[in-house]
């Protein structure tokens, strides 16, 4: 007997059907991965949830099928507009001193500053290492995978500031040190202040509104510019060569000669 849509689909031997709730893709562009997409398929509850990925050509083909199938159906239910690049909300800047990614515009100054203070900020991460590794005694590699072991700044630190309550270091040397690590600690909570925050356009600007959920002021707007930002990478300038002083204290302390 033929079985009815109300009796179920009918499931071929080796395949299993499940009920699908919601489902979000995900790209991979650039480091030899082809424009590979991963397909995420989530069910209801607490039921296990699927994952698949698909090759750029098995992406096509997908896409193809469904916009086929989706003209079969009698009437489409309302579906909003996505936002499939991830745009920005508000009216972008236009003309000169702009470059256009993922069909987005952006100042050009600005962009390029932010990609100066994402170096700058792995920079500072590895001499934070080296001078884990100074203070510690630990070989670099250990120190690299003990610095990484967590991904919150203030927990790096705070391990960093134990390590020298219990150091053979001079009491002028633990006290400069912390004070570096002050200053590392404010110019890191400027930067997230910045990154993640909630980014938008407004009169043309970059904009991002930053959360103190403990401050009597739970929210605070940003205007993003090439100066504020390299404001800051300045800062973590500073901050490497004060790091670069510190660990040059504690190499003279422990090798006077």
């Amino acid at each position: 007997m033929t079985k009815t849509f109300s009796d179920g689909m009918p499931t071929a031997e080796g395949t299993i059907r499940f009920h699908t709730t919601q489902f979000a893709v995900s790209s991979f562009m650039g480091n030899g991965t082809g424009g590979v997409v991963d397909l995420l398929l989530f069910t209801p509850g607490d039921e296990t949830n699927y994952a698949t990925l698909l090759s750029a050509e098995g992406t096509w083909q997908l896409a193809n099928a469904l916009v086929g199938a989706a003209g079969s159906i009698p009437k489409l239910p309302p579906v909003a507009p996505a936002n499939v690049a991830g745009q920005m909300a508000g009216k972008p800047p236009k003309g000169p001193g702009t470059q256009t990614y993922f069909d987005q515009t952006y100042d050009t100054a600005v962009i390029q500053a932010l990609g100066v203070l994402v170096i700058r900020v792995n920079l500072l991460d590895q001499k934070l290492i080296e001078l884990s590794a100074a203070v510690s005694g630990l070989k670099l590699k250990q120190a690299h995978n003990q610095y990484y072991s967590t991904a919150n700044m203030k927990a790096k630190l705070d391990s960093l500031r134990s390590i020298l309550d219990v150091s053979e270091l001079t009491e002028d040397i633990i006290r400069q040190i912390k004070s570096v690590l002050d200053f590392v600690k404010k110019v890191s909570d400027r930067r997230n202040d910045l990154i993640h925050g909630r980014w938008s356009y407004r009169s043309g600007k970059h904009r991002t509104v930053k959360y103190s959920p403990n401050s009597k002021v739970k929210e605070a707007e940003i205007t993003v510019t090439e100066k504020l930002v390299l404001n800051l990478v300045e800062d973590y300038g500073i901050a490497h060569m004060r790091l670069m002083s510190a660990i040059s204290s504690v190499a003279i302390h422990r090798n006077p000669s």
